[in-house]
């Protein structure tokens, strides 16, 4: 199950109890790939879609680096954009992605990024659709970058 030791109702007063076991069971059962970092990052949580799209179990994906998955020729988008969420430049990232499976076949993806405070922790959530079908029959859409 995904945990992702925040509560995204969490807001001082009146949180309410169970919230983050309801929230994590929500994200779990999405078909939509999800995986929550922290700032330095590294997973903090991620759901079965997420390891699935990439070819991996849960535990098996749990044991990489976001910059583990993604194409050498994102990872400097992804470092930048990671860090503008950081220093608070932007709240919110769509983009697209090159991601590289666990057999090493590349996954082009949209990918939409968000970060949260909440006390001390600080994530950042990342969802992706596959576009891997849209790239093929759209090869426009490689020329922003996915190519």
């Amino acid at each position: 199950m995904l945990q992702s030791g925040i509560d995204p109702g969490q807001s001082g007063e009146g949180t309410r109890p169970g919230t983050e076991d309801i929230y994590s069971s929500l994200i779990e059962r999405l078909d939509l790939a999800v995986a929550v970092t922290n700032i330095e990052g590294e997973f903090v949580s991620l759901n079965h879609a997420f390891a699935d799209l990439l070819g991996f179990t849960v535990n098996e994906a749990r044991r990489y680096l976001p910059s583990d998955i993604v194409h050498p020729d994102c990872r400097h988008d992804l470092e930048r954009e990671t860090q503008q969420l950081i220093d608070g430049t932007v709240d919110t990232v769509t983009t697209y992605r090159k991601l590289v499976r666990r057999d090493g076949t590349v996954l082009h993806a949209r990918v939409h990024k968000t970060i949260a405070r909440r006390g001390p922790a600080t994530v950042i959530m990342t969802v992706f659709d596959d576009f891997t079908d849209v790239v093929w029959e759209y090869p426009q859409i490689a020329d922003r970058g996915l190519s």
